[in-house]
């Protein structure tokens, strides 16, 4: 007798269910080498749900020694997921990849693509010191006021350091960047008020002391 078309997709909705139970159960238990061996498993599917990807992610944040060895895994998983799905669990790939890897550029592909004064603060704060690693000084810049108003507006004091902490380093790293550049124009006329006496013995010893503060040349 020929079974029903319909039995095994009952069937396999009732294993899938039942492997994600287990691994809730593992997670609770802190069975880490059943977790992650599970969590591998459902990883792989070709259809996932956010909740049941977030419990793997869970796993690997929890008892994975290397996360980097489950990057692509997650990347792919992710990529699979429906846009709702995508949307509800972005944030915590953005922060398994800011703490968890720790390459800027990946971490912001998980980030609003422009910061706005109306988004997360998490979101903000994260995408800010990923552009203070990158040196995106265009897009520091240009979000200065939101940045501003993020410092002011944040109702825990603990927040409103951590961003206000992130501001003062662009600030650091954009004189940092400009400094070697002031002495750049300080060294051009330096050289142009003392063309004239070039020959002289004083001249050449002025453009010595210049010159060794800038080791760069």
């Amino acid at each position: 007798m020929k079974r029903s078309k319909n039995t095994k997709a009952p069937a396999t909705e009732a294993s899938a269910r039942a492997e994600e139970n287990e691994l809730s159960g593992y997670l609770g238990l802190e069975m880490k080498r059943q977790a992650l061996k599970l969590a591998r498993r459902i990883l792989k599917r070709p259809k996932l749900n956010g909740e049941v990807f977030q419990d793997c992610l869970s796993a690997v944040e929890q008892f994975a020694r290397r996360p980097k060895e489950w990057r692509e895994l997650l990347e792919t998983a992710y990529a699979r997921l429906t846009a709702a799905n995508r949307e509800t669990v972005r944030f915590r790939m953005l922060m398994f990849f800011e703490y968890k890897i720790n390459e800027p550029a990946a971490t912001l592909r998980y980030a609003p693509k422009r910061m706005t004064r109306h988004m997360q603060l998490c979101d903000l704060l994260i995408t800010w010191c990923c552009w203070l690693e990158l040196e995106e000084m265009g897009k520091l810049k240009a979000a200065i006021p939101i940045m501003s108003n993020a410092i002011q507006t944040a109702k825990y004091s603990g927040m409103s350091g951590f961003l206000a902490n992130a501001y003062a380093e662009y600030w650091a790293l954009r004189a940092k960047i400009e400094q070697p550049q002031s002495d750049e124009m300080l060294w051009i006329a330096a050289k142009k008020e003392i063309a004239a006496e070039t020959e002289t013995e004083a001249s050449q010893l002025l453009l010595k002391g210049i010159g060794a503060k800038n080791p760069r040349r």
